[in-house]
């Protein structure tokens, strides 16, 4: 679901830059030009940042996931588990 999220924020930041460069070009003689490529770069940096935060605190991909449990009553936390090396 933060995959989803950090897209939609990309995309609107791009539609958010390219918005604030338009409305800027329109009020001066010769103003920015190709502001639809200033905002794709815009979006493509946003996203780009994005999934690298989504990437820090990754468990490693050979690693196995434990689910949540109840144990004596009392919840034990969800934990990814490192293959052991022999």
């Amino acid at each position: 679901m933060k995959r989803y999220l950090i897209i939609l924020i990309a995309i609107l930041a791009g539609l958010i830059a390219f918005a604030i460069i338009e409305k800027l070009s329109r009020n001066k003689d010769g103003g920015i030009k190709n502001s639809h490529v200033i905002g794709g770069i815009v979006s493509f940096i946003t996203l780009a940042i994005g999934l690298l935060i989504l990437e820090i605190g990754a468990a490693p991909p050979e690693s196995s996931y434990v689910p949540a449990k109840l144990v004596d009553g009392v919840v034990v936390k969800p934990e990814f588990i490192a293959p052991t090396t022999e």
